[in-house]
Order: structure tokens, then sequence, then C-alpha cells
């Protein structure tokens, strides 16, 4: 075996180049996973917006009034039951989009209230038949814990059937 000045500096420079490659790596690597930073990895959490709650000032909902409100709070979360009237013959997304927009406000009135269960009717009988007879049924925790405050990543905003 013949050694050849140029070639050893040749094989020694791609051996430089791909450990480079190979650090840029694995410091890519960490800082992805916060591990420089001290961060905790958050990359797992899917916490987001329903699309209808982030346009909800772009067109004004029907007229609807509270009828009932009702303390259902727990000793780790506090949470509001409202009824809700809105006038018959209102279309099904009209509807929602009362209660979505109902239990935003709620949320923003009323100090440290974790989820709001919305129940829209169309007439006082309605409403007193009892929940099954709501035209729009909304459960809205900002959290994503739902109504009970169990795991994180439900849905924020949830349509009960």
């Amino acid at each position: 075996m013949r050694l050849v000045p140029g070639r050893i500096s040749q094989v020694a420079g791609a051996l430089l180049a791909m450990g480079l490659v190979l650090a840029l790596g694995v410091i890519s690597l960490y800082e992805q996973r916060s591990v420089l930073r001290n961060e905790p990895d958050r990359s797992g959490l899917q916490v987001s917006f329903p699309r209808q709650l982030i346009t909800l000032g772009k067109e004004q909902p029907a007229p609807y009034r509270v009828v009932t409100s009702q303390d259902e709070s727990i000793p780790h979360r506090q949470r509001l039951r409202v009824h809700l009237l809105v006038a018959p013959g209102l279309d099904k997304r009209a509807v929602q989009r009362v209660a979505q927009v109902a239990a935003a406000k709620l949320l923003a009135d009323t100090k440290g209230l974790s989820a709001v269960a919305v129940f829209v009717f169309t007439s006082e009988e309605s409403r007193q038949h009892g929940e099954r007879f709501a035209v729009a049924r909304l459960v809205y925790a900002p959290d994503g814990c739902g109504w009970d405050g169990a795991p994180v990543g439900q849905p924020v905003s949830q349509f009960v059937p």
C-alpha cells in the first residue's frame, strides 16, 4: 500500500465534514426537545380553538335570553349549566352559533369558570320537559379538560348529541 499525501488529506477532510454534520444534527435534536433550554417538552399537547370560536366577531348571533343559570361546581372545577331561549324557526347553524357565543360570553364574564354547559330551547314548554328536548347542547371548556376536568386533549367546544 502506497501512501499518497493528497489522498490522506481528502479522507481526513471527508471524515471531518461527516463529523460536523453529525454534530449539527445532534445539536438540533437537543434544541427541538428543549434539553439545552431546560424547558418541558410540550409537543404532545394539542390544545386548539375551533374555527367557529376564532371567527366569533364576524357575524351577529340570533337574539337569545338566559332563562336559568345553575352553578354545578365540584371541588376542583367551577362549572355552570345554562338554559337559553331562542326564537323558533332558526336553522341548526344559527342555534349552534347562539350556544357558542353565549358560552364564550359567560366564560369571559365569570371569573374562575372552567366549563359551561349550554342548552338551547325554542320554547319555555320544551325547556320544562327536560334537557333532552334542547335543540342544541354545548359543553365549552377552554382548558381542554371537558365538563368533568378529566384528561387533557378533549375538544374545547363540543356539541353533545
